[in-house]
């Protein structure tokens, strides 16, 4: 048997030796607003990329002036979904199905951001040269348009339908209204190099005033030409604009073509009520 005072020695050495395991377990649970890490709630780091991301909703001119104002509303944040899982919010169906919705739109904006990278390829100076030729509106026949625009919450097939008639703004306000339909008024410009050849065709056989209806989802937009005024490009602005839109309109036909698929090779199914109607197109990503 041991003597006492060796035993006494081996049970303080245990004890000493337990501390210092402790202290160092705690430490390295423990994070320090060190190096990436720009600082720490509740032992849970905030890193420089976090900080990163949450300023690029700032102008690149205010960022570096507003970082510490946007770094302190991370942490409240922060605190408050803390708070919120400690009451099992996180748990409830309303949040569950908005956590679910934000992950399939995150991920398929991923999706579509990878089709559109892999339908790029080198744009030749004839593809410029053939793009200006067959669009005019982006070169010589340029212009600005002041377009009055009434954007509304898409109503019933039945309220559209009542629209089309409809030869002026103030004409469809008044359907709208007889509809009880939400909706707000104002005026934009628009570049006639920004829109798309089908609006263009569109715009080209209204009347004057007569208002475009576009419809996106739960959105409405109704637009109506005030007044225009020529605007054209020089060469190199022509071609400029000509290589975005070939780039742009190369990425929508890549996605088209790889949602179309992806439709085709899915199982879809619906409940009676719910079931497209014949002829009824996918409604726009």
């Amino acid at each position: 048997m041991a003597p006492l005072n060796r035993r006494i020695r081996s049970t303080q050495s245990l004890r000493i030796g337990l501390v210092a395991l402790l202290a160092s377990t705690t430490a390295c649970n423990r994070q320090e607003a060190t190096g990436q890490t720009v600082a720490v709630v509740n032992d849970k780091g905030i890193t420089a990329s976090e900080l990163k991301l949450e300023l690029n909703n700032v102008p690149p001119a205010s960022r570096e002036s507003v970082k510490g104002q946007v770094l302190q509303a991370m942490i409240d944040r922060r605190l408050l979904a803390a708070d919120a899982e400690a009451q099992k919010l996180d748990k409830a169906p309303g949040f569950i199905l908005q956590e679910r919705r934000m992950r399939e739109v995150m991920l398929a904006q991923q999706a579509l951001q990878g089709f559109a990278a892999a339908s790029r390829r080198p744009i030749s100076q004839n593809d410029v040269n053939a793009y200006i030729d067959s669009h005019p509106n982006i070169a010589a026949d340029r212009r600005i348009l002041l377009v009055s625009q009434v954007q509304f919450t898409t109503p019933s097939q039945e309220v559209l339908k009542a629209l089309v008639p409809t030869q002026t703004i103030d004409e469809l306000v008044a359907v709208l209204q007889q509809n009880k339909v939400a909706m707000q008024r104002g005026r934009a410009q628009v570049d006639t190099a920004a829109i798309s050849d089908e609006e263009m065709a569109k715009l080209a056989s209204l009347k004057p005033g007569e208002p475009l209806v576009s419809t996106s989802g739960p959105t409405s937009v109704a637009s109506a030409v005030i007044e225009q005024r020529a605007a054209p490009l020089n060469q190199s602005e022509q071609e400029a604009v000509a290589r975005r839109r070939i780039e742009a309109e190369r990425a929508q036909k890549a996605v088209k073509q790889r949602t179309a698929g992806l439709r085709q090779a899915a199982k879809i199914s619906y409940s009676d009520a719910y079931k497209p109607k014949p002829g009824a197109k996918p409604a726009a990503q």
